[in-house]
C-alpha cells in the first residue's frame, strides 16, 4: 500500500524544491540574510539538495541590496542608534559578516563613519 505521502509526491503535490525556493523567496522579501535563510531551511527540514540549489539564488549583490535596505529601515526607526547597533541588528536578521561591514563602514553609501562604530558622535 502507498503512503499518503508517497501518493502526494508522485502527483506533484509535495515538491521540496519548490518548497525550499518559495520558503527562501519568502524570507529574502522579508529582509532576511543568507545564514537565517540557511537555518530556517535546516530548522525546517528541508532536504539537503532543494536547500543548496534554494540558497543558489542568493547572490553577493541581492544579499548587499537587501542589507542596505533593512539598515536604512532600522536608521529611520532608530535615528540615535550608534554603528553597533545597527550591526547587531543585521546580525540577529542573519546577514553575513562581510555584509554587515561593507553596509556599516561604507561611507560613500551612507555608512557609518568607524568613529561612531567606537560610539564616538560624529558631530
Amino acid at each position: 500500500m502507498e503512503s499518503a505521502v508517497e501518493r502526494l509526491t508522485a502527483a506533484g503535490h509535495l515538491n521540496e524544491g519548490e518548497t525550499a525556493h518559495v520558503l527562501v523567496r519568502s524570507l529574502k522579501r522579508r529582509g532576511y540574510g543568507r545564514r537565517r535563510l540557511e537555518l530556517d531551511l535546516r530548522r525546517r527540514g528541508a532536504d539537503e539538495a532543494a536547500a543548496r540549489a534554494a540558497l543558489e539564488t542568493v547572490d553577493d549583490e541581492d544579499e548587499l541590496e537587501r542589507a542596505v535596505a533593512v539598515a536604512a529601515r532600522f536608521r529611520s526607526s532608530h535615528p540615535s542608534r550608534d554603528a553597533a547597533a545597527l550591526a547587531r541588528h543585521l546580525e540577529r536578521r542573519g546577514f553575513l559578516p562581510r555584509t554587515i561591514g561593507t553596509v556599516v563602514f561604507d561611507t560613500a553609501g551612507g555608512g557609518i563613519a568607524e568613529g561612531e562604530m567606537r560610539g564616538e558622535s560624529s558631530c
